[in-house]
């Protein structure tokens, strides 16, 4: 009798196995890999699910200053603008756009800083250029990327920060080495936001030009925050995790990384240069607490290393990737100052941003 129970019990666990694989698999082919339709979101429907993922996309007051801006990006002089192109440490060809300060063969009395703005999931370095108007008019340098599998880099899986990771420090590489910065700052958005972090906290380390990272709606653990939208659909913590975990597996089969190589709280300890965290208060995709949770790792390493202790700002009302938009002036003040102190602190002349 025990025998047979323990050959159904196998079966029906293997059976689940199975069945949270296969789900994973379609699951991480739909978010994770370029060209794919976007079967997540037909899968939670109307369910709260879905309106987590599209709040943010449905609100006018972020919007439609995205897409303003990157009309008047799109229409404006491309000579003011450089195409750049690197190469991955895998072989892709990587695309951005390099927007200097100076133009014409004009000399500057001193090298401008930098920042390398980088884009959330499915966006594009056009999707920046709200930040790039505002870094560019306060005298910085910017280079907004496209992350792999995005935009026109090559790439076909997306790995929400791990193998982007290498690909900034490719392009910081290139704005040091052939650009001439002294001063580099990272902004990340969402994605992007893990990107920066992650790449800050890479054990090799940072070169000494980075000055700074700015973290906007970045998430601690995707892997947390993919099984939270599968929650709010089926309304079952096993289920959703058990898919979870199918779509991490997947991920690490036929994309090289899991789900729990995406985790920036992993790494932010390791971060040792200054940070400032953004976040919304009605951040319904990537909640609150998981900023807090970045927080308090970071504060806790750098405490006991006698390190500065991280910037956090919450915006209220501000949704994902809303904290610019519901408080601007806020934003760019507290860049302002968080430039300055970061450029003092790093191994070339301190720069002040001019301001707007």
């Amino acid at each position: 009798m025990v025998f047979v129970v323990a050959i159904i019990v196998g079966i029906a666990l293997g059976g689940w196995g199975l069945f949270s694989l296969a789900a994973g698999a379609v699951l991480f082919r739909s978010t994770l890999v370029r060209g794919k339709d976007a079967f997540l979101e037909k899968a939670l429907g109307k369910t709260e699910g879905a309106n987590a993922m599209a709040a943010h996309t449905r609100d006018p007051v972020v919007m439609n200053p995205i897409q303003a801006a990157k009309e008047r990006w799109r229409a404006g002089p491309v000579s003011a603008r450089q195409s750049a192109r690197i190469r991955s440490f895998d072989g892709l060809t990587l695309a951005g756009e390099y927007w200097p300060t100076v133009t014409g063969g004009a000399e500057s009395a001193a090298p401008s800083p930098a920042v390398v703005i980088v884009h959330g999931k499915d966006d594009t370095g056009a999707g920046m250029a709200y930040l790039a108007e505002g870094y560019h008019s306060r005298g910085f340098d910017c280079l907004l990327i496209d992350a792999r599998a995005h935009g026109e880099s090559a790439g076909s899986v997306c790995t929400m920060g791990v193998r982007e990771a290498e690909d900034l420090s490719n392009w910081v590489d290139w704005l040091v080495d052939v650009q001439g910065k002294r001063h580099v700052f990272v902004h990340g958005v969402s994605m992007g936001a893990a990107t920066a972090i992650i790449f800050a906290g890479r054990r090799c380390g940072l070169r000494p030009e980075v000055a700074g990272i700015i973290s906007d709606s970045s998430y601690a653990r995707y892997d947390e925050a993919f099984a939270r939208l599968l929650f709010l659909a089926v309304r079952n913590r096993f289920v959703s995790w058990s898919i979870t975990l199918g779509a991490s597996v997947a991920s690490r089969l036929l994309g090289g990384v899991s789900f729990g190589s995406m985790n920036p709280v992993c790494s932010v300890g390791r971060v040792s240069v200054p940070m400032l965290l953004f976040h919304g208060q009605a951040d319904v995709l990537v909640t609150v607490r998981m900023v807090r949770d970045l927080f308090a790792e970071a504060a806790r390493v750098a405490r006991a290393q006698g390190r500065p202790v991280p910037e956090i700002v919450v915006v209220p009302e501000a949704p994902h990737i809303g904290p610019f938009f519901y408080a601007p002036e806020l934003y760019w003040n507290k860049i302002e100052t968080f430039c300055s102190e970061g450029a003092s602190a790093s191994v070339a002349q301190p720069f002040v941003p001019s301001g707007v």
